[in-house]
């Protein structure tokens, strides 16, 4: 049996483990929002829009909404109806990958190319390029229409 000295001393260091852990809890850094660039599971993972597997690079794109959520796409024209259809909301960073290198780009500053004989994974037939030369260039072998990213929900309704 414990004296009326231990029983204090064994609850003075459990108050202390308490207090220490719910500290420690409480300390603990939150979750980190995602930076960078989007991060796609090409071949394992499925568009946000279709379900269609996202597979092909050069037509990927993607955007991550001011609370760190992200949405990938198969089709640059999935993430633009998309987005027409239930917008992601202010401070939202938009992506496309290039069709020429793979790499992303930022969708606002992108330049697009739009054509039936681009033969993207959803047929919206677009096509994400680093400037307008390379667009100019994609357009006259595919005979296209060059675009910028403002008008593509417009021209992406169209296609729909």
């Amino acid at each position: 049996m414990a004296t009326r000295r231990q029983f204090l001393v064994y609850g003075g260091v459990a108050g202390a483990v308490v207090v220490a852990g719910a500290a420690g809890f409480v300390l603990l850094p939150e979750d980190e929002k995602p930076s960078g660039l989007p991060k796609v599971r090409f071949g394992k993972e499925k568009c946000a829009r279709c379900g269609m597997l996202i597979g092909d690079r050069r037509f990927a794109a993607a955007w991550r909404n001011s609370d760190g959520d992200e949405k990938h796409f198969d089709d640059i024209g999935c993430m633009v109806l998309e987005g027409g259809e239930q917008p992601p909301g202010d401070g939202t960073l938009y992506w496309a990958c290039s069709y020429s290198d793979e790499s992303w780009l930022d969708a606002a500053s992108a330049t697009y190319v739009i054509s039936p004989g681009i033969r993207s994974p959803m047929s919206y037939g677009v096509a994400a390029t680093a400037g307008s030369g390379e667009a100019e260039t994609l357009a006259g072998v595919v005979k296209g229409k060059v675009a910028a990213w403002q008008e593509l929900p417009t021209l992406m309704k169209e296609r729909a």
